[in-house]
């Protein structure tokens, strides 16, 4: 726990603050690689949120004209209202409220159940009755049940005279998400985002959003942190940096910051872009990153690597672990740029970066690990890792995850049909995505650890190998596990190309063996323990269901094959190859 707080502001241990993207081909300004121009980034990313905003700004201004002339409580009035709704996507209900802050009309239907309500406390009414001028609130608990702001135009009757007022409730990480999405994709840096209060409204993990950084007290011991923290919130933009020890690490990790400010009608927020500053590292030092911690099956294939290759040469290993880089996809776009030279990476994320991969994860591939072996280690597996290639990672290995299988905290699952309705975590892959929505589930995407998500019910469940569930506890918040064994999850383990490529051949053939017997020393390891895991599981009380229909699962999944992702020409004849072997 102590590690999660030391990283907790820069790094992705107990409370990760960022969104890494890489923009290696988006901006030419990056010349080097893990040298990102996080300044540039950070402006392209602010500048489609104020666009964003902007669009907001005057689709409420066109409402609130017509509304001072129809009148905010006339029938016309909820025409104009919804109207406002539809061409607003990123609004959650639109509303009028009168000069008393009482709400009168509420936009769309599911949430008409408001009207009435009085919020003539919340602190944008009370700007906006004192000043009658535009307002944004900060994030706040709206009547609705959910955390969003409020974007508030005052109206006037024709004469002059003020009669309340039209809003847009909206959600800020989802605009900022959007913008980074859209915006700085393949960017190496990570992005989130703070209030000046210090409340966290963006982050690509949902656990991280709504800490208040100054109040929390799993900051309170560490000053250091607080001070940076408390400049971001004092200055509109500016840069600085952050050093913390990871743990398991003698040396100290430095992370370099920018931030700039997103402000309108009042409202500011401080927009922040993180990146890791290695130094000037030694040649013979070997930067790994995993998402996972100490004793997890991506933890057991890198520490035993690192004591390969360091017993066999002059070699040193730096093991970045729980999180301390970011999300699987952030380590990704850092070993990309050759901010880092190695990772063991779930099979999952990999699929955006290189589409052949999630040809591992078809449903129901595999029967057995005898059927793994027997295609990964052969020639379909090398083709596959020659794939990654493409994409500017050097494909050295496969250890794994395990099968995955279901948990979930709400009911005992047996068929497909049951998991209709559950909202499931999935990583940050399209392909997983498409899985759970074709059998019927919310799929949502969130980093790793998920804990705290699944304890508040923002999920009610994720799937994972036996592995998994257990070193990460989630028999504490998951009641039912369910044994689908629906998709067999590799680890990919992978150098950046470029820096693999400029070894001398007798460094790259000594690196390759030792991930090589490293990868097939974690697989024995997992299958040895498997057993156990089940057992443990059994123990801590989860209800297990080990005999599943699985018919039901393959018949719905099936479907699979024909959606998009199985339509690229590569990835169809890579899968060809796994599936007639």
């Amino acid at each position: 726990m102590r590690n999660r707080k030391e990283n907790l502001f820069f790094g992705k241990a107990f409370l990760i603050l960022f969104f890494s993207l890489f923009i290696f081909l988006s901006f030419p300004g990056v010349s080097q690689p893990g040298e990102p121009d996080s300044e540039k980034i950070l402006t392209a990313v602010r500048r489609d949120i104020q666009s964003s905003l902007a669009l907001m700004d005057s689709n409420i201004a066109a409402a609130a004209k017509s509304l001072s002339k129809a009148g905010i409580k006339s029938k016309k009035a909820r025409f104009f209202v919804s109207r406002l709704y539809k061409s607003t996507p990123l609004a959650i209900d639109c509303v009028t409220v009168n000069e008393k802050g009482k709400i009168i009309i509420v936009e769309p239907a599911p949430y008409r159940k408001f009207a009435g309500a009085d919020i003539s406390k919340q602190e944008q009414i009370i700007r906006l009755q004192k000043e009658r001028k535009p307002v944004i609130s900060n994030v706040f608990r709206a009547v609705e049940g959910m955390e969003a702001a409020d974007f508030e135009y005052p109206v006037f009757f024709s004469s002059g005279k003020f009669a309340g007022s039209v809003s847009v409730l909206f959600r800020p990480e989802k605009l900022i998400g959007d913008a980074i999405a859209k915006t700085a994709r393949n960017a190496p840096v990570e992005i989130w985002a703070m209030q000046p209060d210090g409340r966290i409204i963006y982050d690509s993990d949902s656990d991280e959003i709504g800490r208040m950084l100054f109040t929390d007290s799993l900051y309170r011991p560490y000053a250091s942190l607080l001070e940076l923290g408390k400049k971001i919130a004092a200055e509109k933009e500016g840069t600085g940096e952050y050093v913390f020890l990871a743990k398991g690490h003698k040396e100290t990790i430095k992370k370099k910051v920018v931030w700039k400010t997103v402000a309108m009608h009042g409202m500011q927020w401080r927009m922040v872009a993180v990146s890791i500053d290695h130094g000037d590292l030694s040649k013979d030092i070997i930067r790994l990153g995993v998402v996972t911690k100490s004793g997890s099956a991506q933890n057991i294939c890198a520490e035993k690597f690192k004591e390969l290759l360091e017993a066999r040469s002059s070699y040193k290993v730096r093991i970045f672990d729980n999180g301390s880089l970011g999300t699987e996809s952030a380590i990704l776009r850092q070993l990309q740029s050759g901010s880092i030279q190695l990772g063991v990476i779930t099979s999952g994320p990999v699929d955006e970066f290189v589409p052949t991969v999630r040809v591992i994860e078809y449903p129901f591939l595999f029967q057995s690990y005898n059927d793994v072996d027997k295609l990964l280690d052969g020639q379909p597996g090398k083709k596959l890792l020659a794939s990654l290639e493409k994409s500017g990672f050097a494909g050295l290995a496969f250890s794994e995850n395990g099968f995955r299988h279901l948990t979930n905290s709400k009911k005992r699952v047996h068929r497909a049909a049951d998991v209709q309705g559950l909202k499931i975590r999935v990583m940050e892959s399209e392909f997983h995505k498409t899985l759970w929505k074709l059998l019927g589930a919310t799929a949502l995407p969130l980093g790793w650890p998920i804990n705290k998500a699944l304890q508040q019910g923002i999920i009610d469940g994720q799937e994972n190998p036996l592995s998994v569930i257990w070193t990460y506890q989630l028999f504490s918040v998951q009641k039912y596990l369910t044994l689908t064994s629906h998709v067999y999850s590799a680890h990919i383990d992978m150098a950046n190309l470029q820096w693999f490529r400029s070894l001398p051949e007798k460094d790259r053939q000594q690196i390759s063996a030792c991930m090589v017997e490293a990868a097939k020393y974690q697989r024995q390891w997992n299958r040895d323990n498997e057993a156990g895991f089940l057992n443990n599981l059994k123990k801590a009380g989860m209800v297990v269901n080990e005999k599943p229909d699985i018919a039901s699962f393959r018949e719905k999944l099936a479907a699979i094959q024909d959606t998009d992702m199985y339509r690229d020409s590569a990835v169809r004849e890579i899968l060809r190859e796994f599936l007639n072997k």
